[in-house]
């Protein structure tokens, strides 16, 4: 009597973690860019590239990883314009 469930996943099995925390913290970066900036853009970004080297069976993932990170770099960059910029030249004006 075998006491294994076969459709189980298998924890050995999981061995794409850069790449899964490059696409995870991408989506992120994306959705939090008003708040936290750049930097879960430029994480998924250096995790992407780095599971790309390191996880060739991961190679979607950090593909997805790296695209949301520049998206998330390229949105903080108009949040950044689009807010700062004028508050900035306000203070500066009244100086």
């Amino acid at each position: 009597m075998n006491n294994q469930n076969n459709n189980a996943p298998n924890a050995d099995k999981v061995k794409t973690p850069l790449s899964l925390v490059s696409m995870i913290v991408g989506i992120a970066s994306i959705t939090i860019c008003c708040w936290v900036g750049f930097v879960p853009a430029i994480v998924a970004l250096i995790t992407g590239f780095l599971a790309r080297k390191k996880e060739p069976a991961g190679q979607k993932l950090s593909l997805v990883g790296m695209i949301t990170g520049g998206v998330g770099i390229v949105a903080g960059f108009i949040v950044f314009l689009v807010f700062a910029i004028p508050f900035i030249a306000g203070f500066l004006g009244n100086l």
